[in-house]
Parts: structure tokens; C-alpha cells; sequence
């Protein structure tokens, strides 16, 4: 009994352990969001960089020569993400205007046309009435709210 309940342990331990493993893979537009950000991140990250390296400079932390040596790395990462960012957007522009085009494809909906009745009820009994009477039939109150308001006035 108890090598049983050893197992069983094992067991599901084993598969928690193994969940992440055999999940299901993200789909198309998680990826890219994924990827979106990771570059978005990597652009402020040197953009950051390169904040700190000017103001660092202009405190007189650093030398001329030391924050161009500096600098020029960081600029190159900047802009290297920046144009990784460009292409993922022109990317992300194409698929939905393919996408568009897709729709563009199948014919337009009509709408279907109803007639709605106009229902009207007595606001002194909740009683319905016909929707041209003046009058409600149960218990004769006007129903036309200025008339009604005249009335209860005299």
C-alpha cells in the first residue's frame, strides 16, 4: 500500500515536472509579440545606455576619448534594434494587409431588414395598449406624458 502511494507520487511529480515540456507551442501572433518586445526591450535598454553615458559626460565622470569609445557600441546596438524593430513592423503590416486582402475576398453581408413593432404601455397600470390610442383602456390615465403632466397641474 504504501509503495503504492510512493508511486503515485513519483508519478505525479514526474508530470508536473514534464507539463512545461509537452505544452502547446504559442501561436504565430504570440511569437511575434514575444519577439516584438524583446526588441523593444533591447532598443530602450541602449537608448538607456546611451542616456546615462551623455549624462555621465556632461558631469564630468568621463573623458572625450573615453565616452567615444563608449558610445559607439552602444549606438551600434541602438540602431541595430531599431532596425530589427522596422522590419518586424513592416512584417506585421504585410501579414494584415494580407489579411484585409482575405476579407476583402468574400462578398458583403446583407443585413436583414425587420419590422419592429412599436409596443406602448400605460405608465399609471403597465397595461399594454394599442401604440395610437390615447387612452389607456384599464384604467384611463392619458398617455401622452403632456397631457398627462397638464392634467395632474389644473
Amino acid at each position: 500500500m504504501i509503495y503504492v502511494a510512493a508511486l503515485l507520487v513519483v508519478a505525479g511529480v514526474a508530470l508536473y515536472v514534464a507539463a512545461p515540456l509537452v505544452g502547446e507551442r504559442p501561436a504565430k501572433g504570440a511569437e511575434h509579440d514575444a519577439e516584438l518586445e524583446r526588441v523593444t526591450h533591447e532598443r530602450s535598454l541602449a537608448v538607456q545606455g546611451l542616456t546615462e553615458l551623455e549624462f555621465d559626460r556632461e558631469m564630468n565622470k568621463l573623458s572625450d576619448e573615453d565616452y567615444r569609445s563608449l558610445r559607439a557600441p552602444l549606438e551600434a546596438r541602438a540602431l541595430a534594434a531599431m532596425a530589427e524593430l522596422e522590419q518586424l513592423r513592416a512584417e506585421h503590416r504585410a501579414d494584415a494587409t494580407a489579411a484585409r486582402e482575405a476579407l476583402r475576398v468574400l462578398p458583403p453581408v446583407k443585413p436583414v431588414e425587420r419590422r419592429l413593432r412599436r409596443l406602448v404601455y400605460c405608465s399609471q397600470c403597465g397595461d399594454r395598449v394599442r401604440a395610437d390610442a390615447s387612452f389607456c383602456v384599464e384604467c384611463g390615465a392619458s398617455l401622452n406624458p403632456l397631457k398627462s403632466a397638464a392634467m395632474q397641474a389644473d
